[in-house]
């Protein structure tokens, strides 16, 4: 190996037996190696490592153009003492994983949804999306499969088919309530409420019937509510209490109001079996 100086420029150079110029060192103390550079000791490289386009200085990996692949034939361990992991877009954060009693994943931009895509049959899907601007509401792109399906708090299904109809539960209390026209608490009319202490239909007085269907009649049991009537077996009852049944000039199925006492043995004299009272209130009394 031999020692040289070549040119006025004062480059320097480091020869072996199989090149004149192994090692250079130019006049800017700038080295070339033209082999491959073996070391067994620490590399200390204060203003960075270049390698091809990729530069590594400091706390930073840089690539100045393409994609960074990182293949190992093991397992991909990021470990990060500070508890976060993030995500970043042209140096704007978009997502955050971070340790904070377990494992949170935040979506840092305001507003901006986390959405779950797969491939269905070949084609692309939003399996799931969170809705940031909505409080984190949940749309689901299918049906729930689920063993159960707990509700604290006060609860709202609404109906997204039928946004007229939707079912909600009040916190505490028992009651469940199935609205037309609702959206969340507010508004709408409460068409059931199953409760504790029992059932209500329409107890906010709105003009909505209650009809009860029976095997072949759609006017079993009627209730119009815009005319305060009653119907049974008709849709159009004219009285408080209406009983519509046969058909032709016969006696074939004519509205019979049948009165039965269920007792055993025999009936003494004064004994009433059944009646029907009639009274006035003409004076602020029933009687």
């Amino acid at each position: 190996m031999a020692l040289t100086q070549i040119g006025k420029e004062g480059i320097t150079g480091i020869s072996n037996s199989a090149n004149a110029n192994a090692i250079t060192i130019d006049s800017g103390e700038n080295v070339a190696l033209s082999g491959t550079l073996g070391v067994t000791g620490v590399v200390t490289a204060n203003a960075g490592v270049k390698v091809d386009n990729i530069t590594i200085d400091g706390t930073e990996i840089d690539l100045s153009s393409g994609d960074l692949t990182l293949d190992v034939a093991g397992n991909i361990i990021l470990d990060a003492d500070g508890g976060n992991w993030k995500l970043m877009d042209a140096g704007t954060e978009i997502g955050r994983f971070y340790n904070d009693a377990g494992l949170n994943i935040w979506s840092v931009a305001n507003d901006t949804d986390i959405k779950f895509l797969g491939t269905d049959g070949g084609s692309a899907i939003t399996a799931l999306t969170l809705d940031m601007s909505a409080g984190g509401a949940a749309t689901f792109n299918s049906t729930i499969a689920s063993t159960g399906i707990n509700f604290s708090g006060d609860t709202a299904i609404n109906n997204t088919v039928d946004t007229a109809y939707n079912i909600r539960s009040s916190s505490g209390t028992g009651t469940h309530y199935f609205g037309a026209n609702r959206t969340g608490f507010s508004g709408g009319v409460d068409i059931a409420r199953l409760g504790s202490t029992g059932t209500v239909f329409n107890e906010s007085g709105a003009d909505l019937d209650f009809r009860v269907e029976s095997n072949d009649n759609t006017h079993m049991i009627f209730v119009d509510a815009a005319n305060n009537n009653i119907g049974i077996n008709t849709s159009g009852p004219s009285d408080l209490l209406h009983l519509q049944g046969g058909g032709a000039n016969s006696s074939s199925g004519a509205p019979i109001i049948r009165l039965q006492k269920t007792s055993g043995g025999a009936v003494s004299d004064g004994h009433t079996i059944g009646g029907l009272s009639f009274f006035v209130n003409d004076d602020g009394v029933d009687s």
